[in-house]
C-alpha cells in the first residue's frame, strides 16, 4: 500500500513539475555572421509580439539609410524627452553594431527633441534647425498603444511608459535585426 501511495506522489511530482516549467526570459541573441551578442531589456519572445504594421519596410528603410534621426516629442513631463533619449541612443548602439557587421559603416546618426511647449527644436547643446536623416525614427507618446510602424516614409515607435517605450524600442532593433517570433519559436 506505501508503495503505491510513493509511486502515486511520485508520478504527481513529475507532472506538476513537467505543467509548472517555465521558459527563462530570452534577453540575448546572436546574429549568425556576427561575434556580437546583443542584449535587450525585456524578454525577446514577448518583444517579438509588439504590433508593427510594416516590418519588412522597417526594416527595409532603417538599413539603406546613410544617416538615421531619432526625433523625440517632448510632453509636459519633463522625464520624459530623456527617457526616449536613452531608449534611441540603445537603438543607435545596436544599429551602429548590427550595420558594421553587415558590412555598412554609417556614422551619421542624430537624436532631435521637439519642445511642445517652445515650438523649438533642440539638439543636445541648444535650438537647431533640424536637418533630418535619410531616415526618421519619431519617438512618441501614444496612450494605450505600444506599436513600431511606417507611415508616409515616417517610422513611429509609440510607447506609454518608459518600460514601453524601451519594450517598442528593442522592437525596433529586431525588426532591423530581422528576427520575428517565427525565428524564436524552438527557444
Amino acid at each position: 500500500m506505501n508503495h503505491g501511495i510513493i509511486a502515486v506522489l511520485i508520478i504527481a511530482a513529475a507532472v506538476a513539475g513537467c505543467v509548472q516549467q517555465t521558459k527563462d526570459p530570452l534577453m540575448l541573441i546572436r546574429i549568425p555572421g556576427h561575434p556580437e551578442v546583443y542584449a535587450f531589456s525585456y524578454d525577446i519572445r514577448e518583444t517579438t509580439n509588439i504590433a508593427s504594421n510594416n516590418p519588412a519596410e522597417i526594416r527595409n528603410a532603417v538599413l539603406a539609410a546613410n544617416s538615421v534621426t531619432f526625433a523625440i516629442n517632448a510632453t509636459n513631463e519633463t522625464l520624459v524627452s530623456g527617457y526616449y533619449s536613452k531608449a534611441a541612443i540603445n537603438v543607435i548602439q545596436k544599429l551602429k553594431t548590427y550595420q558594421l557587421y553587415s558590412g555598412k559603416i554609417v556614422d551619421n546618426y542624430s537624436v532631435l527633441v521637439y519642445d511642445n511647449q517652445r515650438g523649438a527644436w533642440l539638439n543636445s547643446t541648444s535650438e537647431t534647425k533640424p536637418e533630418f536623416g535619410d531616415v526618421v525614427i519619431w519617438f512618441d507618446a501614444d496612450a494605450g498603444r505600444m506599436s513600431v510602424d511606417i507611415e508616409n516614409g515616417v517610422i513611429y515607435v509609440r510607447g506609454d511608459s518608459y518600460d514601453n517605450m524601451v519594450r517598442v524600442a528593442d522592437k525596433l532593433s529586431l525588426i532591423f535585426m530581422n528576427v520575428d517570433s517565427t525565428m524564436l519559436s524552438g527557444s
